[in-house]
């Protein structure tokens, strides 16, 4: 699936932090050395930027920079790069910078041109697709040399593969096959890497087809109803209970409605280490879609129905506001209970209207992200029952994740008490 170039800088920012913890004397960085420079280019502009253009004297510019990993020399390479793609400028006694205003998504764009603009080697054109591939799900040897077998080379995808695993990039573990070795992203997968490689060393391979299908298709429409999912019980429980697909629940006192995500909502975090306030965002980021979708496939155009979450997204992010409508005050009180949002009534609207209004900021952007990558599918509303009410209560991937696992195990008695040997061995 092609990335959108906030996403790659994504991974480019990521991965240049990581490679920064590398002995500088490691000969194998020199076949990453534009990733690294572009990701120092990226992490600085963050820094740098705020949202409204600043003034910057020298010394807090070297301050910076130096949280960055910048200094000396170097920085002028830095600082220049960053001018010629007008990220910033500065006065001619070069004492005061003079930093444009510059979103997140923005940033990340630029820090992909930063890369692309350079005499990349095949090794770091080839290296973010791969990292997204490896978030969708573990991969194979034998699936890793395939899907580089068009890019790159054979002795190339092999020396890649390589690189990232002696860099800790990607995870790798052994598998019961002598022949095959797993890859995979260690803060999306981590321990649960061991039983993948197993499960999917077992399956056949148009079983493993339909499992990347069902994924592709959750990627294209994320937040989708399972029940939309086409397709068999069998591998929509293996790929919950494995944690290759994460299912959130909206209950209302009428009935409830399940909406499932991919690995995409993850961030694009290279190595194992990310804080628990990054978990505690992406966990509100999975909630907030999951209420949009709601709203959009439970409520009607006189309440103020979302037609486009996408469009939803991008007001808030933008104004900080959205609303009055209706539906504000019924269909996203999970959302207000977390203090993702915060809900205000309209005082000179009549009936029982409210504003919404972002407490929490980076969960909108992370969902925005999601739909910016290139989703266009749109989902009926015919999905959900309609007689739906206030959502009560929301229960995350995490609770879905446990009964799909035990239900996985519960199918077809002879391939499970297999399937559970392997497990244990």
């Amino acid at each position: 699936m092609k990335i959108s170039s906030s996403r790659r800088g994504a991974w480019i920012v990521n991965t240049s932090k990581h490679l920064s913890e590398i002995n500088p004397s490691h000969p194998g960085l020199s076949y990453l050395e534009n990733i690294a420079f572009a990701g120092r280019c990226g992490s600085l502009l963050i820094t740098l930027s705020g949202d409204v253009p600043e003034q910057l004297d020298h010394r807090k510019v070297k301050a910076h920079a130096r949280n960055c990993g910048i200094g000396g020399p170097e920085l002028q390479t830095y600082l220049g790069t960053l001018n010629a793609y007008g990220c910033l400028d500065w006065d001619v006694s070069e004492k005061t910078y003079e930093v444009l205003a510059f979103s997140r998504q923005r940033v990340l764009a630029t820090t992909s041109d930063i890369l692309l603009g350079s005499p990349l080697s095949g090794f770091e054109r080839v290296l973010p697709d791969l990292l997204e591939f490896c978030l969708l799900r573990p991969r194979l040897s034998s699936e890793m040399h395939e899907y580089l077998s068009v890019p790159l080379p054979e002795e190339d995808a092999k020396h890649l593969i390589e690189l990232v695993s002696s860099f800790g990039i990607l995870g790798v573990v052994e598998t019961p096959d002598e022949y095959e070795k797993l890859y995979f992203n260690r803060y999306q997968f981590g321990d649960k890497a061991k039983d993948i490689g197993k499960a999917l060393l077992m399956l056949p391979e148009e079983r493993r087809e339909e499992l990347d299908l069902a994924i592709e298709a959750v990627a294209k429409r994320p937040g989708m109803p399972l029940d939309d999912l086409k397709t068999s019980e069998v591998t929509k429980n293996l790929a919950v209970g494995l944690g290759l697909l994460d299912v959130s629940e909206v209950a209302s006192p009428t009935g409830a409605v399940k909406f499932v995500t991919s690995a995409r909502l993850a961030p694009p975090s290279v190595g194992s280490q990310t804080s628990h306030l990054e978990d505690d965002v992406f966990h509100h980021a999975k909630m907030l879609l999951s209420s949009f979708r709601y709203g959009q496939l439970r409520s009607t155009a006189s309440r103020g129905r979302i037609n486009d979450p996408a469009f939803l997204v991008d007001r808030l992010l933008n104004t900080g506001e959205i609303g009055p409508c209706t539906a504000i005050g019924q269909d996203y009180v999970t959302l207000e209970a977390s203090g993702v949002i915060r809900t205000v009534p309209a005082k000179h609207r009549s009936g029982n209207q409210f504003s919404m209004q972002l407490r929490r900021r980076e969960p909108a952007q992370i969902v925005f992200d999601l739909f910016e990558s290139g989703v266009s599918d749109t989902i009926a509303a015919r999905s959900v029952p309609q007689d739906l009410q206030l959502p009560l209560d929301y229960k995350g991937p995490e609770v879905s994740g446990a009964t799909a696992y035990r239900r996985m195990v519960r199918q077809d008695a002879a391939s499970m008490r297999a399937f559970m040997a392997e497990l244990r061995t």
